[in-house]
């Protein structure tokens, strides 16, 4: 009796054994799937990430402080979170040297509502660059600059200054302009900048229309989304976003960049806040000389790029709005010396880079405030 009570026993711990490594496999299995995607996702986090030990260098110049800066710190592709409308924003949290707070803000503080008194709101945002990619620190991005000139400018005046970002890499114009309607719209502003255009330029080379497409975030949760309906006997998911073989010409981008810039401006101008679009700076379309490692970086459809912004220019320098603003901020670096290293690639700049831009806006930001100042003629 006793022989077969354990036996009987050792059968069932070897059936538990054999069910649960079956179950551990089928686990393993399963999840393996999802791990080369995840894995894929959070490449490029850094800027060191993405810049062999032998170039690091000559990133130096881009840099007030050269090569003290740490590369592996400086925020470059920062984790996103799936949100309302816009698909994605920066997912909260301390990402190496971007703090992202509860409001996906890149700031410390949040906008507190009602608006404390003598107060004078600025929302920047815009993709990559807006967001402070390849910034050394957090108060070096566009926005730190800006509100540190604007207060430094108030002189004796009762105002306090404040510029918030809510930015994120990867979006154009049709995620800024819902974020304002949606989001900026309701938190009390004085000012929304737009620091943007080269997005659109991109997704339109890539064949994309900016009314109707997915990001890499969102194609990343899309992906993830298919794989866990396939696993689970319910896939594949239908893919309702398509794109053209070929470059989106740059009439057609420019025209959806436009319409999006109305539109926003328009949410705006209910609340009489002025908009302000400022169109980013490049690598095609700089005036700059260029140093020799930034020509060695051009943008191989450099054409595409300048004629997309020239198109771009035309129309918004037509866009009449009374609470609208243009700024063109591709010569921004113009006057600068050869020898003067700005461009990380073609698109981002380091604190240099974003100290520039900031001053810029700083003299269009007061231009703007006043327009809010000025009484209704009606």
């Amino acid at each position: 009796m006793k022989k077969e009570v354990l036996l009987a026993s050792v059968v069932l711990l070897v059936s538990l054994v054999l069910a649960g490594a079956g179950v551990a496999t089928g686990w393993y299995l399963a999840l393996r799937q999802f791990r080369a995607p995840l894995e894929a996702y959070t490449q490029g986090e850094t800027l060191g990430a993405l810049v062999a030990p032998g170039q690091r260098p000559q990133l130096a110049g881009v840099y007030e402080d050269g090569e003290a800066v740490d590369l592996d710190e400086i925020s470059w592709s920062v984790p996103t979170a799936p949100a309302p409308f816009v698909g994605f924003t920066p997912a909260p949290g301390q990402h190496h040297n971007a703090f992202i707070n509860p409001q996906q803000f890149r700031s410390g503080a949040s906008p507190v509502l009602p608006k404390p008194r003598n107060t004078v709101r600025v929302f920047l945002t815009g993709g990559s660059v807006a967001y402070g990619t390849g910034a050394p620190s957090q108060d070096r991005i566009v926005s730190a600059y800006l509100e540190r000139m604007l207060q430094a400018r108030a002189g004796d005046e009762p105002t306090h200054f404040e510029v918030f970002t809510l930015a994120s890499p990867g979006w154009a114009s049709t995620h800024e302009r819902i974020l304002i309607e949606n989001r900026l719209s309701e938190l009390e502003p004085d000012l929304v900048i737009s620091l943007s255009g080269v997005n659109d330029v991109w997704w339109g080379s890539q064949g994309r229309n900016v009314m109707w497409f997915r990001a890499q975030p969102d194609t990343f949760f899309f992906g993830l989304l298919d794989l866990a309906f396939r696993a689970g006997g319910r896939g594949p998911l239908s893919n309702v976003v398509g794109m053209q073989p070929t470059s989106v010409p740059p009439a057609v981008v420019a025209k959806r960049l436009s319409k999006n810039v109305r539109l926003a401006a328009g949410a705006l101008a209910e609340q009489g806040v002025p908009y302000v679009f400022a169109l980013q700076p490049t690598l095609s379309t700089t005036g700059k000389t260029l140093t020799v490692r930034e020509r060695a970086i051009a943008a191989p459809n450099r054409s595409y790029n300048r004629v997309c912004y020239r198109v771009i220019g035309r129309h918004l320098r037509a866009l009449e709005r009374e609470n609208f603003l243009y700024e063109d901020l591709t010569d921004v670096f113009d006057s600068l010396p050869s020898s003067e290293e700005i461009f990380i690639d073609t698109g981002h700049v380091g604190d240099k880079g974003n100290r520039h831009m900031a001053a810029r806006l700083a003299k269009r930001v007061r231009k703007a405030i006043e327009l809010r100042k000025t009484p209704d003629p009606s």
